[in-house]
């Protein structure tokens, strides 16, 4: 077993067993937003990323309401799209005009939550994020299109750190943003072995709602 996926093991422990905790509240909602990120690397051309995300989330705030943990389950799309014109293929070390590579992921976020006001509240942890599939589409220099699934070079998991804030307002209606930096490579390595290294950062704009919460005395 790798290392992340001891820590996405991991996780889902913190989680279980913080349910199980003495707990203020608990709260479950449904979650939305857009994605806008960048990928560098030493080979690959740099280049934007834009998608969306979607998923549900759970709240446990400790007694005394302050601190508790927030995790989600939410499906990515993430689209590549090179910089500065063609991308450098990496196995053959082609120029590929109009690039674009398509991810889907599965994305679990383990947040602390810090909760500065009723509504005001911070949140940091890590995400474990499996690749479920993925897709290239170029056009060849003659103008022949071509897709490819599941390219041999993509890690299937990646781990982030996140790091964002929001606000829920009474109605249980909540706004957010995160920023996360990619702590493993996406790409290492194509099947001739001169693939460069891929690594990701993005901003995350959410909305949220909290539809069921529990209190504890």
């Amino acid at each position: 077993m790798s290392v992340k996926q001891i820590l996405g093991v991991i996780s889902f422990l913190v989680v279980m067993s913080f349910g199980t905790a003495q707990t203020q509240s608990i709260g479950f909602g449904l979650r939305g937003g857009i994605d806008r990120g960048y990928e560098y690397g030493n080979v690959f051309g740099q280049g934007n990323l834009r998608g969306f995300q979607g998923g549900a989330y759970a709240r446990f705030d400790f007694i005394g309401g302050v601190f508790g943990i927030h995790p989600e389950v939410l499906f990515s799309r993430r689209t590549f799209s090179a910089d500065n014109g063609p991308f450098l293929f990496p196995d053959t070390e082609e120029l590929m005009p109009n690039y674009r590579r398509n991810y889907t992921f599965v994305d679990v976020p383990v947040f602390l939550r810090i909760n500065v006001t009723p509504g005001f509240h911070f949140l940091v942890g890590p995400q474990v994020s499996g690749l479920l599939y993925s897709r290239e589409h170029y056009y060849e220099p003659e103008g022949r299109s071509h897709s490819i699934y599941h390219s041999g070079y993509e890690n299937r998991l990646d781990l982030y750190g996140v790091a964002g804030l929001g606000y829920e307002f009474e109605s249980g209606f909540n706004v957010g943003f995160r920023y996360g930096v990619g702590l493993g490579q996406i790409h290492g390595g194509g099947s001739s072995g001169n693939a460069g290294l891929l690594f990701d950062r993005q901003a995350q704009l959410v909305v949220g709602y909290t539809f069921l919460t529990r209190g504890k005395e």
